[in-house]
């Protein structure tokens, strides 16, 4: 009996020598470890690298002018257009185009002056003033070289940056600036009987004839950018009977924009080619 029981004593003995506790290895899942793929932006900056940002990439002007395309140089006068390479800021997203990009440009006829007016009637007291704006009229500046030295120095643009086309202005509509007159066409006429005399004095006194003008670049695009362009009628003393456009200002016209100035033609009367000039 005392040699069973100390025989079974020395079997459990054994097999307790035999179990041992089970080695976590490196492939082993522990408490604190997930068996989900690992978060991919967790270990990731958010910042941007600088080698990342182009440094051909124009964001602004050398005056720290953010550059918005189509953009106004009073210096001209004359419109930026289109810059034909764009880039990014990838830390931003702001839209720029590289230093080198081609862009094209718009012009405003008759600003070189040199243009010629018509009138009717007598010379003291007209009855109808004519004051063409076509694209034939000439265009200051007009030297490609002196357009393009502006337009690089005022965005900070590579000499090499080439303009490809610099259009003229398409006067498709205009409004003098008292809302006295207004019509669907590319040549002023002012046909107001009552304020002749008063307006010829003050033009003849080199006074400026204020006008509102609207139309777009005389170029098939797409969708084509429609512009208003404040200016004034001036007399061009180098002749007889000339006259300068000079412009003021010029603002992008938005579709809420258009469509006022549309519904104002649309009020006149007697009525004007409203709907062929804007569209319906």
């Amino acid at each position: 009996m005392l040699k069973r029981l100390l025989l079974g004593s020395l079997l459990v003995s054994c097999i307790c020598a035999c179990v041992h506790e089970p080695k976590v290895t490196s492939n082993s899942v522990t408490a604190n470890q997930s068996n989900q793929p690992p978060d991919k932006t967790s270990d990731q900056s958010t910042t941007i690298d600088q080698a990342d940002i182009d440094p051909n990439c124009v964001l602004a002007t050398p005056t720290g002018e953010k550059v918005n395309i189509p953009s106004f140089l009073s210096q001209g006068p004359l419109v930026v257009t289109n810059m034909l390479k764009p880039c990014e800021d990838p830390a931003t997203g702001q839209q720029g185009f590289l230093k080198q990009s081609p862009w094209t440009a718009m012009g405003f006829p008759c600003t070189a002056g040199r243009a010629q007016y018509d009138w009717k009637g007598s010379v003291y007291n007209p009855k109808l003033l004519i004051f063409p704006l076509t694209n034939a009229c000439p265009m200051d500046p007009s030297n490609p070289e002196l357009i393009a030295q502006l337009v690089r120095q005022h965005f900070g643009l590579s000499p090499k940056a080439p303009m490809m086309a610099y259009f003229p202005f398409s006067v498709m509509y205009w409004e003098l600036a008292d809302g006295s007159d207004a019509d669907t066409s590319n040549q002023i006429e002012i046909v107001t009987a009552g304020n002749y005399a008063f307006r010829w004095k003050d033009f003849q006194g080199q006074q400026a004839l204020q006008v509102r003008l609207f139309g777009k670049q005389n170029s098939f695009t797409p969708s084509p950018t429609w512009y208003e362009v404040d200016a004034g009628i001036v007399r061009d003393l180098s002749g007889s009977e000339l006259f300068k456009l000079v412009v003021e200002s010029v603002q992008i016209l938005d579709e809420s924009g258009l469509k006022e100035v549309k519904q104002r033609c649309l009020d006149l009367r007697p009525r004007r080619r409203c709907h062929q000039v804007f569209g319906h």
